[in-house]
């Protein structure tokens, strides 16, 4: 996931977490890859959880 740095003192809102997921996906991702597994990273269980929900409710562009 696109996520801020565990230094950074400026926490990203999680809406803006999933959009910059999804984009980077999107531009960097072959539509032949038939799909992606995320692990947590260092993310709290539920920090991970509210990135995902979000990112399941974007609408993607048509391939």
């Amino acid at each position: 996931m696109t996520v801020q740095g565990a230094e950074c003192t400026k926490k990203a809102d999680p809406a803006v977490i999933a959009e910059l997921t999804i984009r980077t996906m999107e531009r960097s991702v072959p539509a032949a890859v038939p799909g992606i597994v995320f692990l947590s990273g260092g993310l709290s269980e539920e920090a991970a959880s509210v990135y995902l929900n979000l990112m399941n409710k974007i609408i993607r562009k048509a391939n």
